[in-house]
């Protein structure tokens, strides 16, 4: 049981919590009074603690526990995609504004954007889906309209799998 209670301390992030929970209360033993005293203690001293921006709602068991773990999982990775789309559109905006000093400011500054985005969007792909085919590689180094790549980037926020981009 300390050990348990150590590794939950110790997890890195919300979803090797979760994790760690799901362990935790599959070897509690099956005595009630121990199993609510651990939930009580993680609901209102380690979870607060360990994730204050997180907006607890009631957790009666384990597995109520579980799902709401799962369900801020999910909600802060698309958050955290969001977020990462918007960096990288800028990290875009500002890799082709370096490149349009040097080249020349229009050609630089459309190229530089363009190919950011695209290297931004397939490094996205293969962190959500896994290895990108090299069809899909080249499909995307093809499209040079800026736009269109945005558009893209908003398709990627809502596909469960690279079908769903419609390359």
């Amino acid at each position: 049981m300390a050990a348990a209670l150590f590794r939950l301390e110790k997890s890195r992030d919300l979803e090797d919590f979760r994790r760690q929970v799901g362990r935790m209360a599959a070897d509690l033993p099956l005595d009630e009074g121990l199993r609510k005293s651990v939930h009580t203690w993680l609901m209102q001293v380690l979870l607060p603690a360990k994730f204050p921006e997180m907006a607890l709602p009631e957790a009666r068991n384990f597995e109520e526990v579980d799902t709401m773990l799962a369900e801020h999982v999910m909600q802060w990775t698309r958050e955290w995609k969001r977020e990462g789309l918007q960096e990288g559109l800028q990290e875009g905006l500002q890799e082709g504004l370096q490149e349009g000093l040097q080249k020349g400011r229009k050609e630089g500054l459309q190229k530089g954007r363009t190919e950011g985005l695209q290297d931004f969007l397939l490094s996205e792909m293969a962190e959500r889906f896994g290895t990108v085919p090299a069809a899909i590689r080249r499909r995307v180094k093809k499209v040079q309209d800026y736009e269109e790549l945005k558009k893209l980037g908003k398709r990627l926020l809502a596909a469960a799998s690279l079908d769903d981009l419609d390359l």
